[in-house]
């Protein structure tokens, strides 16, 4: 059992409180002002410890296409927040005609469709310390193993139950969360609450770090 409350959450689904912040990495969404961070290109946004970027040619991890949809090359790897710094946006042909800059690669095309606008494969940047490293130091962390249902408003802000849970103290798993309820926003995810990104995916060998970040736990009646 804990109380409601404020604790380190590791959701294993990282990308889930990220939905605005994504918005705002597409260059048409980005340029016509609706998107949460429209206008905070090149600002800081985040802690120095997030760097989110967009996968270029990547054998290592089944990713193997030097070019994108429409024949656009791009083999590095792409950073959007380079170091907490909204760094770039992703554009195909289509957009980058209309505002008046270059694609990044990311139009992309599957054999029975058009081409859409998409990121290749969009990770974190490890980190120093592996995920079980950081939770050998925290008291308590929830590790939010199937969280669905959840969403985010315009501000960022983002609530989702938690389906399957569970408590480690001091990273000792200790049992079985209870039924509850996580609440975040994107600026406090990775800038204010953040505890630390992790040199590992929660799965060996993932490509994509962990987030540990303080969340507002609720308890579900």
């Amino acid at each position: 059992k804990i109380q409601p409350g404020r604790y380190p959450v590791l959701l294993v689904e990282e990308k889930e409180p990220l939905k605005k912040l994504l918005e705002s990495l597409y260059l048409n969404k980005y340029s016509d002002s609706s998107a949460l961070y429209s206008g905070k290109l090149k600002n800081k946004l985040f802690s120095e410890k997030v760097t989110i970027y967009d996968s270029g040619y990547d054998p290592a991890n089944g990713h193997f296409n030097f070019f994108d949809g429409e024949g656009v090359v791009r083999s590095e790897d792409l950073n959007l927040i380079q170091s907490g710094v909204f760094n770039s946006t992703v554009s195909d042909l289509r957009f980058a005609d209309k505002y008046k800059t270059h694609s990044t690669g990311n139009g992309l095309r599957v054999y029975n469709r058009g081409v859409n606008l998409d990121f290749k494969n969009l990770r974190f940047k490890k980190g120093a310390s592996t995920w079980k490293q950081i939770l050998s130091n925290l008291p308590v962390c929830i590790i939010a193993l199937v969280c669905a249902g959840g969403d985010s408003n315009d501000l960022g802000e983002f609530s989702s139950p938690v389906q399957i849970g569970y408590i480690y103290e001091y990273g000792e798993l200790v049992g079985l969360a209870p039924q509850i309820t996580v609440k975040t926003s994107i600026d406090q995810y990775l800038n204010k609450n953040l505890i630390d990104v992790s040199s590992d995916g929660f799965i060996d060998d993932a490509p994509s770090a962990c987030v540990i970040s303080e969340m507002d736990v609720l308890i579900n009646s």
